[in-house]
């Protein structure tokens, strides 16, 4: 599909379009819900979906909480590593 300039969608336009689905079902907007071009400059302006449902205020923006248990997963998994290669070492040396 070959748009021209012009055609382009604005940041606020993607917007309103997530905006006016989530009013019409009363839920949030799947990338389904739109065009490919459409799907394509709402991900261009406002990122991945999810962020793109946060950027346009229909989805809540995830919490300080959420990020901060995240980060603490992330943690522990990379120490299991730590400890798993360093056991994995040991047993090679014996």
């Amino acid at each position: 599909m070959n748009k021209k300039i012009e055609d382009k969608l604005t940041k606020q336009q993607c917007i309103d379009l997530l905006k006016n689905k989530f009013n019409e079902e009363n839920r949030l907007p799947k990338k389904s819900d739109f065009s490919e071009y459409e799907v394509m400059m709402i991900k261009s302006h406002l990122g991945p979906w999810p962020r793109a449902l946060e950027a346009s205020g229909v989805k809540p923006e995830r919490s300080d909480e959420y990020l901060a248990r995240k980060k603490e997963k992330r943690e522990r998994a990379k120490k299991r590593k730590s400890e798993y290669i360093a056991n994995k070492k040991q047993e090679d040396k014996e």
